[in-house]
């Protein structure tokens, strides 16, 4: 994203007392040569929290220290596996080396970050394959969270689900894309409804907008599924926080909105 248009959107998120960003939705952040200003950036203009998903292969001794010095909030590190089918699935990066770059980001936060940012490993469930204590047992020093995720095959064009399940993404959050586009949810990978754009529209006249009622509307009214995004979105097709009972699972993991997650103590 043009650093222009970035500071633009963060002005108008400061100046409405926004407390939460994520600086990444398809894509790996870290290969953006901004980010660490960006980072600061938010955390100058008084955002409360300010995030981010990596591939952590970039996230080296150097850059962990310049992170941690702009004031990150969370990084969470994608680890779906261990060993050999890490590397498959994480080619060309090293099962030692996202070990290495995540246990140093630990003791430098430790050391000269005052506990922060505060790290989280997500993993795919269904690549454990029995491993789930060994996973548990290598990062459990070196993390604050370990969440392990549905495997979501993003090729189907439906996804079996209740429809009248009210999904809180129209109500919660906002995604905007590195042109500027906004799309209307963090789930339409394919960008099938855009509702503006940053270049031309401000994040409050879309959020407020008439697309963005029209579109809770249909959530409200168990009507979502007429929407090519929500037919094939995972996050309702899966167990919800709210929408179901919690239960317990394997190891008293907290069964969640996206799959198991634990904290690691």
């Amino acid at each position: 994203m043009d650093f222009g248009l970035y500071k633009n959107g963060i002005d108008e998120c400061a100046k409405n007392n926004l407390y939460s960003i994520r600086l990444n939705w398809r894509g790996e952040p870290t290969v953006n040569p901004n980010l660490i200003e960006m980072v600061a950036y938010a955390k100058k203009k008084g955002i409360k929290e300010v995030s981010f998903l990596t591939n952590g292969l970039l996230v080296n001794k150097k850059y962990a220290k310049e992170l941690i010095k702009t004031g990150l909030d969370y990084i969470t590190y994608s680890v779906d596996s261990m060993h050999e089918k890490y590397e498959e699935l994480r080619y060309p990066i090293k099962f030692d080396q996202i070990t290495e770059n995540i246990r140093n980001m630990h003791e430098l936060r430790d050391t000269i970050g005052n506990g922060f940012p505060r790290i989280k490993i997500q993993a795919i469930w269904s690549y454990m394959n029995n491993i789930s204590e060994e996973f548990y047992a290598h990062f459990k020093d070196i993390t604050d969270l370990i969440n392990f995720n549905t495997y979501d095959d993003y090729s189907l064009t439906f996804m079996p689900q209740n429809p009248t399940l009210i999904c809180q993404y129209p109500f919660q959050r906002i995604t905007i894309t590195w042109s500027g586009e906004i799309p209307m949810c963090i789930s339409d990978w394919s960008l099938t409804t855009n509702i503006g754009n940053l270049r031309n529209d401000t994040i409050k006249e879309v959020w407020h907008g008439k697309k963005m009622s029209e579109l809770r509307e249909l959530h409200k009214s168990g009507r979502r599924m007429g929407l090519k995004c929500c037919q094939k979105c995972h996050r309702l097709a899966v167990p919800q926080i709210g929408n179901q009972p919690e239960g317990k699972g394997e190891h008293s993991y907290k069964k969640g909105h996206s799959g198991y997650e634990f904290q690691a103590d």
